[in-house]
């Protein structure tokens, strides 16, 4: 079986585990999911085996973006908090944007369903940080730093 036909399996395999019969990617190789409010792309690279994980963030306010912009370059340093992944500003958007690259080499349904969870978790956490109204100016504490670490509750899908 090839890297492309194991990767739709565990596409498969996660539809069934979302209750969604023919949950699979489009003809570009791309699927969206959504996750109570967050909604996640997937896309499929078939050139080097591999999946990316995409979600949009939302928009940070002019007078937040200091702070938080520190933040994401802090987190971007600190890759084991990020899970792997990246934060990044989308300018055609003026979105913050959440990506992982991964190689589907070797990768299991339980691999990958692991790495959907601490990227939707993940996602969510940056989203209601960039979203909350009263940022305090010193926003780099470890408790607001800690509330960034994925999230261990099961993956509930919708």
């Amino acid at each position: 079986m090839n890297d492309k036909q194991q990767f739709d399996r565990i596409m498969s395999q996660l539809g069934q585990a979302m209750g969604i019969e023919e949950l699979g990617l489009n003809e570009e190789n791309g699927c969206t999911l959504r996750f109570d409010d967050q909604v996640i792309n997937l896309q499929f690279e078939p050139d080097d085996c591999s999946f990316i994980l995409f979600s949009d963030l939302g928009q940070v306010a002019q007078e937040k973006k200091e702070s938080l912009y520190e933040q994401f370059l802090s987190a971007n340093f600190y890759r084991k908090q990020m899970v792997n992944s990246s934060i990044s500003y989308c300018e055609p958007t003026r979105s913050i944007v959440l990506i992982l690259h991964q190689s589907t080499h070797g990768l299991d349904f339980v691999q990958f369903e692991s790495i959907l969870q601490s990227f939707i978790d993940l996602a969510e956490a940056w989203s209601k940080k960039i979203a909350e109204t009263d940022l305090p100016r010193d926003a780099g504490n470890d408790t607001e730093s800690q509330s960034l670490n994925p999230m261990t509750h099961p993956v509930q899908f919708v």
